[in-house]
């Protein structure tokens, strides 16, 4: 089975948003920042001294694909470099909220997402 993992570093500072923003799980919380690096455009790159977190059957992969496509719509997919792409975003959007809670102690997961106008 293939695994996904974080940095120690960003392991740690991953625990704190989860704690700081309320998600029932890192998981959640490593979503949340890879959503946020895409919506973003936030610069990744592969990720090097990783621990394991999550296998990749904790996620639905043909999910995933399938937001991948949008954004990188001519990015040839298998399954190592999937992973690798989930990592560098996840670490992007990681180490962003990190800077934004240390700059703002008092926001909210409500503060991060861009308004919707009808």
């Amino acid at each position: 089975m293939a695994t996904i993992g974080v940095s120690p570093k960003a392991g740690k500072e991953l625990e704190n948003l989860k704690n700081h923003f309320g998600f029932n799980s890192e998981k959640d919380a490593a979503l949340f920042a890879m959503a946020y690096a895409l919506s973003n455009e936030l610069p990744h790159s592969p990720v090097t001294n990783k621990i394991t977190k999550w296998g990749t059957s904790s996620f639905n992969v043909a999910e995933l694909e399938g937001i991948f496509s949008v954004f990188y719509p001519d990015f040839s997919y298998d399954e190592q470099t999937m992973i690798s792409l989930m990592e560098g975003l996840i670490h992007a959007g990681i180490y962003e909220l990190t800077k934004i809670v240390d700059e703002n102690k008092y926001v909210k997961l409500s503060d991060l997402l861009p308004l919707i106008e009808s």
